[in-house]
């Protein structure tokens, strides 16, 4: 495949990629989600992860954005899919939008983490997500 066939994931958290921390009772991170994910769906499209950070949306701030923003621009992929948080996921994508120029760029969130029922969850996701659909466990790492 070529690299232009290639789809960059850029990670950086939101509620998809929490887990459920017994001690405290919160929702925390501890590690992204998305290789499990989409290694479930046999993902056939050609991908590369790269986990960026693992926040809140809430605690997005404007210099995220602008790494996020370097990070599509400056990737030889002309496909992007970003996770993200949903609370500020509009302005990112306002952010995104104003200055990505050439690439499409699609940012994705949960409202329900995916280790609390993954099975369900990442069905829908890929079913409602056409790029995902036809999936194997063909993984690029950095």
């Amino acid at each position: 495949m070529k690299r232009e066939d290639t789809v960059k994931i850029l990670i950086t958290g939101g509620t998809i990629d929490k887990e459920y921390d017994p001690i405290t009772g919160e929702l925390t991170f501890a590690k992204s989600h998305l290789s499990n994910m989409l290694n479930q769906v046999r993902c056939k499209v050609r991908f590369i992860l790269e986990e960026m950070m693992l926040k809140d949306s809430l605690e997005m701030r404007g210099e995220d954005r602008e790494e996020i923003l370097k990070k599509c621009i400056h990737c030889p992929e002309n496909r992007v899919v970003v996770t993200h948080g949903t609370d500020t996921m509009v302005e990112t994508a306002r952010f995104l939008g104003k200055n990505v120029k050439g690439k499409t760029v699609v940012l994705v969130g949960a409202m329900i983490p995916y280790a609390l029922a993954p099975p369900t969850h990442c069905s829908t996701w890929v079913a409602h997500f056409p790029p995902f659909k036809h999936c194997n466990q063909e993984f690029i790492s950095q």
